[in-house]
């Protein structure tokens, strides 16, 4: 396939912006979606029910105007340009704009007249060239779309993200680390360590049902916790190897297993006794509870100067003195739709009381 195509560079990322015909993008496009088995891919699959609207939408709307460009990527080594036209050697990957494809292609099946008069409309689209072993920055791009702004699950993009580090080891900023650690931690808790009260209780892939977490949640709440940490050891994100990186996620999963301990010991009702432990009817291993107790920690962790041992015996007398009752927990109860940072920060002011 041969385009005219304009080149630019972002960040010494190479990018073609050209259009493409809705039949172009049908036979020539494709979703990279996760394969529980083999590890590969990052995205969900999609979602009939939102593609099938877009198909609606398509077959009522007289005239479908789709501005918004369809983002794809592609290894750099399957397309070629000159004088301003871009070979294209082999599918694309949907990076943005998914549902959108998947809506014409489902239009061709239940309404094949419709999709011959629309197949020839032309939609912008972007070409990203992915070098080899740059994979994380069309995955980058992916989470950056989709967490900010629009409601779509990246669990499994955190996680190809992590293990593309692994494999280049590059960390752009501390945030970097941090998530690096904390994916790694919360991946350890829930699959190796049977110890755990968190053993077998985050949702870390689509499958995967049941859970009372998602692994995106659990990690985002383990960010403070981990910062005070390396700020306390004075690690920095650049310099650090593999050793000292295995270190820091054995020391921080230890470290969360007491806290949670001191947890469950305070809270026992909100718990179950055997695997998985969580119990849904109390919002404590939930988005709400484990923010909330995860800052309290990093508070701690503040108070105590990065020391751990005595950033747990301060928690830990925190939580005895505390007032907060274990059916303040309770789904529906008064620790229920605190669901931002503020409601966070005011559960654990809750907590000291």
């Amino acid at each position: 396939m041969k385009k005219q195509a304009i080149e630019f560079t972002q960040f010494n990322l190479k990018m073609y912006l050209l259009t493409l015909s809705v039949e172009e993008l049908v036979e020539n496009t494709y979703v990279n979606v996760f394969n529980s088995e083999t590890g590969e891919g990052y995205q969900r699959p999609v979602d009939p029910n939102h593609y099938k609207k877009i198909t609606k939408y398509f077959q009522n709307e007289e005239t479908p105007i789709l501005p918004p460009t369809i983002l794809t990527a592609i290894d750099d080594t399957k397309i070629t340009y000159e004088s301003n036209n871009l070979t294209i050697g082999d599918k694309l990957r949907l990076v943005d704009g998914q549902h959108r494809i998947e809506g014409f292609k489902h239009l061709k099946k239940v309404a094949y007249e419709r999709y011959v008069e629309l197949k020839d409309m032309e939609m912008p689209v972007t070409v990203m060239a992915i070098e080899t072993n740059k994979e994380i920055h069309e995955v980058n791009t992916f989470i950056d779309i989709n967490s900010k702004g629009k409601k779509v699950s990246t669990d499994l993009a955190i996680r190809l993200r992590d293990s593309l580090r692994d494999q280049i080891q590059l960390y752009r900023t501390k945030n970097d680390l941090i998530e690096s650690i904390a994916t790694k931690t919360a991946l350890f808790l829930n699959t190796y360590s049977n110890v755990s009260i968190w053993y077998d209780s985050i949702k870390v892939s689509p499958e995967v049902k049941g859970k009372i977490i998602s692994i995106n949640a659990f990690c985002r709440s383990l960010f403070p916790i981990i910062d005070e940490i390396l700020d306390a050891k004075g690690i920095d994100f650049i310099q650090i190897n593999r050793e000292t990186l295995e270190l820091l996620v054995d020391e921080i999963s230890n470290y969360v297993n007491l806290i949670w301990q001191v947890v469950e010991d305070r809270w026992t009702e909100c718990f179950n006794k055997y695997t998985p432990r969580f119990n849904k009817s109390y919002n404590l291993q939930k988005g709400t509870g484990t923010y909330s107790i995860h800052l309290l920690m990093s508070q701690c962790l503040v108070e105590c100067q990065g020391n751990v041992e005595n950033s747990l015996e301060l928690f830990k007398a925190t939580l005895e003195k505390s007032s907060v009752k274990s059916s303040d927990w309770i789904t529906g109860g008064i620790f229920s739709g605190f669901s931002s940072q503020s409601g966070f920060k005011y559960i654990a002011e809750q907590i000291k009381k």
